[in-house]
């Protein structure tokens, strides 16, 4: 929100300013194709990041680049000790592929890479963002 407001201002003026000549209906309809241009521009980064670095995810049978963290490995207390449990944050680009797939990427369901399987515990997905975020954690943990 920060950057759009930035946009906003060096764009059509400083928050607050009346535009001789501008309705507050033209300057709304200025502020919305702004932040739909800025959307598709940080999709099409997001898109340009994955070609780049990313890796293949598999969801539901169906192929997605996607970026990865390294694996975490973090000790939590469990009746009758410590259990070790691998996480990873998936990030996939918003595309509608992947928002047409959006229930298999709900906590329990599972996703597949670099030849293994993990279980997703938590998505966010914020309005506007060019990603759809999935914390995963190692299938064969409970």
């Amino acid at each position: 929100m920060g950057l759009f407001c930035v946009c906003l201002s060096k764009t059509i003026g400083h928050p607050g300013q009346r535009l001789p000549g501008a309705s507050q209906t033209q300057l709304t309809a200025s502020a919305i194709m702004m932040d739909a241009t800025l959307s598709a521009m940080m999709l099409a980064d997001a898109q340009a990041m994955c070609a780049e670095a990313g890796q293949t995810v598999t969801i539901a049978g169906t192929a997605f680049p996607a970026m990865v963290s390294d694996p975490t490995l973090a000790p939590t207390l469990e009746a009758g000790g410590l259990m070790e449990r691998v996480s990873t944050l998936v990030k996939l680009p918003t595309t509608s592929g992947v928002l047409a797939i959006k229930a298999s990427c709900q906590p329990g369901k599972k996703l597949t890479f670099d030849g293994r399987v993990f279980r997703v515990t938590a998505f966010t997905s914020k309005p506007g963002s060019a990603w759809y975020q999935l914390q995963c954690q190692d299938a064969d943990q409970h």
